[in-house]
């Protein structure tokens, strides 16, 4: 039944709690005793100083169809509504730098940085991938290993530890695109599972938007217009809760 599902998904699709509260569980089939990884990067400071007065801080923002901001405006997707709202609260960040596109896996991801030239570090680094891995059916020892080679990109291009963030990946289980298949969900929790641990043992900054995406299970203005992706107002529920806990580094 669900290669069929999955069948019927591939012919329509042809790209693709609060902070810090652990998602359900669901029962890792692999080794639920494999070590989370801590990535060894000396040269990283915890903190930088910034001068919210003078400075113009700089975001880069990379991931999947949730950072492009598939079926809204660019003014829409969740990096330039947070660099928005960072600068109603007198904290000015230049346009973000988007590395994303539809239908990216880690690898994909990784093969674009791979290719460009990023040059310079950033007061801000953002990482949400993963969805795709789940989608396409990739390996999920695959998508651990291509997950933490993407959080050491992201380090090593970030200006302190701080600078780092990282969101949850969200349930299109609960959309109309996803027909409410409770596989969608498991796989879900289960890799947001292991991102949090992750996270919380490189300590870097965990947004868990996954209860939020649950939400357009029964308001469909949450929705984009292909009843997949969030809409304008999903991502602004999504930079709300940054917001409230913002990254230690923009503490002022």
């Amino acid at each position: 039944m669900r290669t069929k599902i999955l069948c019927i998904i591939c012919l329509l699709l042809s790209s693709c709690e609060e902070e810090g509260v652990l998602l359900p569980s669901p029962d890792i089939k692999e080794n639920p005793k494999t070590e989370i990884p801590i990535i060894d990067n000396k040269n990283i400071v915890e903190i930088h100083p910034i001068n919210f007065d003078e400075d113009t801080l700089t975001f880069l923002a990379l991931g999947d169809s949730y950072t492009i901001g598939s079926g809204v405006e660019a003014s829409d997707r969740w990096p330039n509504q947070f660099a928005k709202s960072l600068g109603n609260r007198n904290i000015i960040v230049s346009k973000p730098q988007i590395i994303a596109m539809s239908g990216w896996t880690t690898a994909n991801l990784l093969q674009r940085l791979a290719n460009s030239n990023l040059d310079q570090s950033y007061d801000m680094v953002s990482l949400l991938i993963g969805v795709n891995n789940q989608y396409q059916g990739v390996l999920f020892s695959t998508f651990k290993k291509e997950f933490i080679e993407l959080l050491n990109f992201s380090m090593g291009k970030a200006k302190s530890r701080s600078s780092v963030f990282v969101l949850s990946i969200p349930d299109y289980g609960v959309t109309p695109f996803g027909g409410g298949q409770e596989y969608i969900t498991e796989e879900i929790n289960m890799y947001n599972q292991w991102i949090y641990d992750v996270c919380a043992a490189n300590k870097i900054k965990f947004y868990n938007i996954t209860e939020l995406s649950r939400l357009a299970e029964n308001d469909l203005s949450l929705l984009a217009a292909d009843q997949l992706h969030p809409s304008n107002s999903m991502y602004g529920s999504w930079v709300e809760t940054i917001i409230k806990d913002l990254p230690k580094v923009l503490i002022q």
